[in-house]
């Protein structure tokens, strides 16, 4: 996270009554500006509010976004931080207050609609404006210094957010790290590509997949919609409460008719464009490959995340990136059943890249 911060009165009475709010606020960054709210008292505040009992922290964002804006949000992505606010409750005796407020990276897209705003919104006049960081620290500043606004809290609050956010003078600065996992050692006699499971072998190597994710922190699993490859990552999903996406683009290259030989993976590697009757070529694997990975860079913007893959399909978005990989480095980690890659990104530009683990196995079907 890019911040953390804590607020609490001095003397706060000690008290064994607790009420807690969670609530979710959208950075919107934009050309050099940042959309926020500016209320009838002239501060400016982020967008976003409370989020209801079984809302998801991306549903009620959304929702809050659209009402108080009228702009509708194209990407929730990484949580920059969070703020815990704690002071004695308005309404009820003996009893403590806490917020829990946390800052989402978001874009929006589209037309600007019609605010639905209500209640104290409706008082404060609460209007969308783009603003540089700038001039919003510096009307705050202002609206500080009277001491006198009810709201003195949140705005020392979003004052302080604003000042965080110097650092990020763009939503590009935010690093996204992607570990790619080649499945563990599959059955290769069976002939249905999809539903080709996992040696007993391979299934106990999965477990060693879990294990090198134990300690990390995961925000997303994506995969192949192939069962091996989602078998591979399923424990170490299931170990952290997290359901795998599955995603088409993602899977393996179609065979087609010819026999897979040596010959015949040079043969594509050296025209892209080559395929066999009923089958892919290499430039049709990355393709579609690259496509549904820009769709997972650009949701997790910000996040760490795991994609099932396979060989092929792993190799074309590596030669993508580094076009200095070929059909040597290719034959190299054909044996790597299961095998781990960490890329890094800032924004959509590979930082880094670097092989985490793997075991080496025979593959079978030369």
């Amino acid at each position: 996270m890019l911040f953390q911060r804590f607020y609490e009165p001095q003397n706060l009475p000690l008290t064994s009554g607790k009420s807690y709010r969670k609530a979710v606020r959208a950075v919107i960054m934009k050309n050099g500006q940042i959309l926020m709210l500016r209320t009838i008292n002239g501060d400016y505040k982020f967008p976003g509010g409370g989020v209801k009992k079984d809302e998801e922290d991306t549903e009620a964002l959304r929702r809050e976004v659209m009402e108080e804006t009228g702009f509708s949000l194209s990407q929730v992505g990484a949580c920059l931080g969070r703020v815990l606010e704690r002071k004695k409750d308005d309404f009820l005796e003996d009893t403590i207050f806490e917020m829990e407020s946390l800052y989402f990276l978001c874009s929006v897209s589209g037309e600007q609609g019609d605010q639905a705003l209500e209640g104290y919104e409706l008082d404060l006049q609460f209007t969308p404006v783009w603003i540089s960081l700038e001039e919003a620290i510096s009307d705050n500043e202002k609206v500080l210094q009277k001491g006198e606004d009810r709201h003195f809290r949140w705005i020392e609050r979003e004052t302080d957010i604003l000042k965080e956010l110097r650092s990020l003078k763009n939503p590009e600065d935010v690093v996204t790290t992607v570990y790619f996992v080649r499945h563990a050692e599959p059955v290769h006699g069976h002939k249905e590509d999809r539903t080709r499971p996992l040696t007993v072998e391979g299934q106990e190597d999965s477990k060693k997949v879990t294990e090198f994710f134990k300690e990390k922190d995961v925000h997303a699993y994506y995969s192949s919609p192939y069962l091996r490859s989602k078998d591979t990552i399923r424990g170490s999903a299931e170990e952290k409460g997290m359901d795998i996406e599955e995603h088409f683009g993602l899977r393996e290259r179609e065979n087609g008719k010819i026999e897979n030989t040596k010959e015949m993976i040079r043969k594509r590697w050296e025209d892209f464009h080559f395929h066999e009757d009923e089958g892919e070529s290499l430039a049709m694997v990355q393709k579609r490959n690259l496509e549904a990975f820009t769709e997972i860079l650009e949701k997790e913007s910000g996040r760490t995340v795991v994609v099932g893959t396979h060989g092929t399909a792993l190799s074309m978005i590596l030669h993508h990136y580094n076009p200095g990989f070929q059909v040597e480095d290719f034959f190299r980690i054909i044996d790597f059943m299961p095998y781990i890659v960490k890329l890094t990104f800032q924004g959509d530009k590979l930082m880094d890249l670097s092989e985490e683990f793997y075991l080496q196995k025979i593959y079978k079907r030369f």
